[in-house]
């Protein structure tokens, strides 16, 4: 393995040395080496590999035949850039396919990716950096430019995370897929976001977000900006929220075609407690400046300035609210056909209100 790349050992205090394009290939020719250490010595360029030529670092194929990166990969700081991969069939596509596996401290930490291009067809797991993570921390990684494509579970830097935990990262790809699709990660699940970012085009069909498409995980400290397209469930932030937002904003414009579009989140049941959403709001049915449909759940400490234009069940803050809502506001103009609120439909709230001359709603109930 020594002779592949350009020293090291590949223990914690020696790891082996990535310079060129070459070693960096290499890597995912070494399933025996994929539990080491590794560290980037210079920015490389990967324009030569095309198609399917790069070896994909780390595979999970199922119960049978699973291969995780489980090692460290440190950037150092530096840039990898023009990643290309083209499949029409394959899962788990990123410069890593899986990493992690529970028990192994599995990090990708300090790297940068330049302009990647992946195209999955219709393939799941998708990310430029990383396909799938379980179990493993990525710390001060970004993607920017570029565009990946995919079916289900598309992010710009992670296609899926699992009990993963995603610290001080970013991403400004253009992410296209049609289930579970977001500017930084496609889906989460028990996972742990802090102080992350995204300025993205994103586009999809269903749980369509700027920051996570479809989440299960804690996300603190985190805003979003950008464009964001899709039918149902389409949010600022995240598109489909089951767990807790907390200190996080978007300034993102959404646009949902069918239901449930916010400016924050488009359906939730978790719990979202401080939190904002300034950017505009288009959709048909459940929208709202901060959340398109609220589950039973609470909103607490949380207000929205977004416009708001819709047609059925619109509102400055929550179009549609079966859960509780408190200390929180909206001033946004405010446009709809029908079941249109300053602030929101249904629901308990407690000491909110809305801005009626803003909003263009001079009554209704906060």
């Amino acid at each position: 393995a020594e002779a592949q790349y350009s020293g090291g050992t590949g223990d914690p205090n020696d790891p082996y040395q990535i310079w060129t394009a070459e070693q960096m290939n290499a890597i995912g020719t070494e399933p025996s080496d994929w539990d080491k250490h590794f560290k980037l010595m210079s920015d490389i360029d990967l324009a030569q590999y095309t198609s399917e030529q790069f070896n994909i670092i780390g595979y999970d194929r199922g119960f049978s035949e699973r291969k995780p990166f489980t090692g460290v990969f440190d950037g150092n700081g530096k840039a990898i850039s023009n990643f290309t991969y083209t499949s029409t069939d394959r899962d788990r596509i990123g410069l890593f396919g899986h990493v992690g596996k529970n028990g192994k401290n599995s990090v990708i930490k300090g790297l940068r990716l330049i302009d990647p291009n992946v195209d999955a067809g219709t393939g799941i797991f998708v990310g430029a950096m990383i396909g799938s993570t379980d179990n493993a921390t990525i710390i001060d990684c970004c993607v920017e430019g570029g565009l990946i494509l995919g079916e289900r579970q598309v992010g710009g830097l992670i296609g899926n995370c699992y009990e993963s935990t995603i610290s001080n990262c970013y991403s400004n790809a253009n992410v296209q897929g049609i289930y579970h699709v977001g500017g930084l990660v496609g889906e989460s699940w028990k996972s742990m976001f802090f102080r992350c970012y995204s300025n993205v085009v994103v586009t999809g069909k269903r749980d369509v977000g700027g920051l996570i498409g479809k989440n299960g995980g804690k996300i603190e400290f985190c805003y979003s900006d950008g464009d964001i397209c899709g039918e149902h469930k389409v949010g600022g932030l995240v598109g489909y929220n089951h767990a807790t937002l907390s200190s996080c904003y978007s300034t993102a414009t959404v646009a949902g075609t069918k239901e449930n579009a916010g400016g924050l989140v488009g359906y939730n049941s978790g719990e979202i407690i401080s939190c904002q959403a300034s950017g505009n709001v288009e959709g048909n049915t459940s929208v709202g400046g901060l959340a398109g449909y609220n589950y039973y759940k609470r909103i607490i400490h949380c207000y929205a300035t977004g416009a708001v234009h819709g047609d059925n069940t619109v509102a400055g803050f929550v179009g549609n609210n079966n859960g509780w809502i408190s200390f929180s506001y909206s001033t946004g103009q405010v446009i709809g056909s029908e079941f249109v609120a300053g602030f929101t439909n249904g629901g308990s709230v407690y000491l909110c209100y809305w801005d009626i001359e803003s909003s263009g709603i001079f009554e209704g109930d906060a």
